[in-house]
């Protein structure tokens, strides 16, 4: 027997809501990360994350500047994740 759970909302309209709020955050990190913050997060993908974020780190290195942007918006959330790491590794260093 299956038992249907209410919880009182609609939750597809709730995950949509989330993602929408989601990328709309993300494409502001976006458009705050300079070039040199973008190498820096594949360097961090490189050589911390898992086999694919390493791939897609590499992608980005010998991309052109239309598949660099696709890069940095189909996978924004790994770019945002690995800045941020570089950023607390390397806190107090100048530029």
């Amino acid at each position: 027997m299956i038992r249907e759970y209410d919880d009182g909302y609609d939750s597809r309209d709730s995950f949509e809501r989330a993602d929408e709020d989601t990328w709309e955050q993300l494409n502001h990190e976006e458009n705050a990360m300079t070039n040199d913050d973008y190498i820096h997060a594949a360097w961090m993908m490189e050589r911390m994350g898992g086999g694919f974020a390493g791939h897609i780190a590499r992608a980005y290195y010998v991309a052109d500047e239309d598949n660099a942007q696709r890069l940095r918006s189909a996978f924004a959330d790994l770019f945002s994740k690995f800045h941020a790491v570089y950023q607390r590794q390397h806190q107090g260093e100048s530029k």
